[in-house]
This record gives C-alpha cells, structure tokens and sequence, in this order.
C-alpha cells in the first residue's frame, strides 16, 4: 500500500490502470504486453479503455443525488445545435444526470449570422441559486501550459511530465477565483486537452481487493 500511495503522488513512471479483481493475473499480463507494444493501433485503444483519470478517481462526495431531468430548462441546448433526444440516443445523457461529463459531442456554437462547429465535452452544473445550467468544455487542440492555470506556472519539468504522462506526477498549491486555497492533482483531459485540478482531501484509496489488505 505504501508503495502504491507513493507511485500515485509521483507517477514520472507509473500510470494507473484497472483491471478485473476477479481475473487480476491475466489483466496484468495483458496490460504489461500493451504497454509494451504501446504504438500499436490495438494496445493504444487497450490502453485508453483501461486508463484510470483523476476525473473517474475521484469519488462524487458531493454529488450523490442524481439531476432530476424536470429542473433542466432543455430550451438551452438547442443553441448548441442539441437536445434531449441527441443526448438519450448518444448515451450521453445518462452520464450527465449523474453530474459528470459526457464525452466528445458535436456541437455549433453560434457566431454572428454564423456557427461554428466543433466538439465539446458537456456537464450540468448549479450556479449560484441553485440553478442548473451547462458547462462547455470545449476540445483544444493542445493543452495551455505556457500560462499559469489556477495561480501556478508551469516549469519546464512541469510541462514535459504532462505531455508524456497525462498528469503532473505531484500535489500543488492552487488558488480558485473566490480566493481559496488547497493542494491538487492536476492532469490533462485526454478528449479535450483541457486542464483539471483534483482537490488532493477529496482522493479516496480503498485499501483492500476483495476482503485482501494492499
């Protein structure tokens, strides 16, 4: 267990993966050759699917309660070129109630007399009042390092650890717009290239398999 906390907090050559506690051996062995044969079409989609991000480690503590679809105003993703129907049939929607992220959408977000078409991540989020709205998370084509994210600026060594392994490989100091600060993980959304602070409190590593201690 205490090697595995301490690959966690410094990845440099470690990724987290799952695998099935009932066949554990095989997956092992099967994530080991794909990760051998990394550049292969077939180990990269093996590779992808078995990935563990910050976003899916972290448990919803906050989020337990599913949306009720009845609060949602449905009228505001028609501006995006969406609608509840899209979503059902894409199997988005499903996730969104639960207050997590879709994946990759087409969209078009107007401009002028005009749209622009692209692809978005989307989520439902409560504002202020307590009003559910949309968050866009929109696809870039690299992420942004060379400004400070959060009130932290990148090091070279910082840089070069998220472009090879998705994440920054250690805790940091950040700082919200409200003026709060706490310690986090901070990774790379591999759809949309965007960058994601995982509150370090908020982590929750289960310390045993099946009945058996890590």
């Amino acid at each position: 267990m205490k090697n595995f906390l301490k690959q966690f907090n410094d990845p440099t050559r470690f990724g987290l993966y799952k695998v099935l506690a009932s066949n554990v051996e095989q997956g092992v062995e099967s994530l080991r050759s794909s990760l051998q044969n990394r550049h292969h079409p077939a180990s990269e989609e093996l590779i992808k699917s078995q990935q563990v991000s910050f976003e899916d480690f972290l448990s919803m503590q906050k989020r337990t309660t599913a949306i009720d679809p009845e609060q949602i105003d449905w009228r505001m993703l028609e501006d995006l070129g969406l609608s509840r129907e899209k979503l059902e049939a894409s199997g988005a929607l499903e996730k969104m109630l639960s207050w997590q992220k879709s994946d990759l959408l087409p969209i078009a977000v107007p401009y002028g007399n005009s749209s622009i078409y692209t692809e978005a991540r989307l989520a439902f989020r409560t504002d202020d009042d307590g009003n559910i709205g949309l968050a866009v998370h929109a696809m870039r084509k690299e992420p942004q390092l060379d400004f400070p994210y959060m009130g932290y600026k990148f090091s070279p060594e910082d840089k070069a650890q998220l472009l090879k392994t998705g994440n920054l490989g250690k805790t940091i100091e950040v700082v919200t717009k409200q003026g709060e600060l706490f310690d986090a993980y901070v990774s790379i959304d591999p759809q949309t290239n965007e960058l994601l602070a995982l509150r370090a409190d908020r982590v929750s590593i289960s310390r045993e398999i099946k009945g058996n201690a890590l």
